[in-house]
C-alpha cells in the first residue's frame, strides 16, 4: 500500500509515519507540506491511499481532491482538528475522517478499510482500457501496451508498431491498469515490466532499462524499490 502524507506541520506528518511503520504491507511513498505540493505529488507519485490534512495555509485538503476526477483519486483519509467537516469529507468519498490527537485504533481502522478497497480494486478483472486518439476510439487489451509516456496534458501509449495519443494524466491513465503489470519508472514514464530484456546500471543509482521493443529508457534511483518488487528482487 503506498502512502502519502499532506499536512502543513512537520510533527503532524512524523507522527502519522511513526504509527504507519508499524504495518510491514504499508510504504510512506512522500510527504507534502501543502496543497499545491500534494497535488504535485499525487501526480508524480500515484499513492494508494492518502493522508490528508484540512485547514493548510494555501488551500484546504477537499481542493486537493477536486484536482483529480472521481475515480482516478487516491483513497483518501481526512485527519484534522476540525470536527465539522465531516459531511463534506464523505461527500467527495473519502475512506475516513480522522481527528487530531490520532487515536491508535482509529488508525489501525483506516488502515484495514483502505486493504479492504484496495484488494477490491485489484481483484477485478481488467480485460479492456478505451482510448481517445484524435477521433477514434480503441478498446485496447493492457497486455498489448510496451509502455506509456507523459506527454503534457496527454499520454502517448505505444503498443506494438502503434502509438495513441490520449487525452488523460499518466497517473489516471496508469491506474486503469492492472497494477502488478506496469510500473513506472520516472516521472514521465510507465513500462509493462513483461517488455523489459535487460538494466543497465548507469551513474548515481540511475539504470537504463531496454525493453524487447528496442526502446531504451530510464529508471530513476526513487522508481528502483518499486520495479525491484514488480520483478521480485533486488536492484
Amino acid at each position: 500500500m503506498r502512502v502519502l502524507i499532506v499536512d502543513d506541520e512537520a510533527l503532524a506528518r512524523r507522527g502519522i509515519a511513526t504509527r504507519l511503520a508499524m504495518w510491514p504491507d504499508v510504504q510512506i511513498v512522500g510527504e507534502a507540506q501543502d496543497a499545491n505540493s500534494g497535488v504535485a505529488a499525487i501526480r508524480d507519485l500515484a499513492p494508494d491511499l492518502v493522508f490528508l490534512d484540512i485547514e493548510m495555509p494555501d488551500a484546504d485538503g477537499f481542493r486537493v481532491l477536486e484536482e483529480f476526477p472521481e475515480g482516478t483519486r487516491p483513497l483518501a483519509v481526512f485527519v484534522t482538528a476540525h470536527d465539522d467537516r465531516a459531511l463534506q469529507a464523505f461527500a467527495v468519498q473519502a475512506l475516513d475522517y480522522l481527528l487530531k490527537p490520532l487515536d491508535d485504533a482509529q488508525l489501525a481502522r483506516a488502515v484495514d478499510r483502505a486493504r479492504v478497497r484496495l484488494a477490491s480494486r485489484t481483484s477485478e478483472d481488467i480485460t479492456r482500457v478505451v482510448i481517445r486518439d484524435r477521433g477514434r476510439v480503441v478498446a485496447l487489451e493492457p497486455s498489448a501496451i510496451d509502455w506509456i509516456q507523459s506527454d503534457g496534458d496527454y499520454v502517448r501509449i505505444y503498443a506494438g508498431r502503434r502509438t495513441y495519443l490520449h487525452l488523460a494524466t499518466i497517473s489516471a491513465f496508469t491506474s486503469q491498469l492492472p497494477q502488478r503489470q506496469f510500473v513506472r519508472i520516472h516521472r514521465a514514464a510507465v513500462v509493462n515490466v513483461d517488455r523489459i530484456n535487460e538494466l543497465i546500471p548507469l551513474t548515481n543509482g540511475d539504470y537504463a532499462v531496454l525493453l524487447s521493443t528496442g526502446a531504451r529508457l530510464k529508471l530513476t534511483r526513487t522508481r528502483r524499490e518499486q520495479l525491484a518488487e514488480r520483478l521480485g528482487g533486488p536492484l
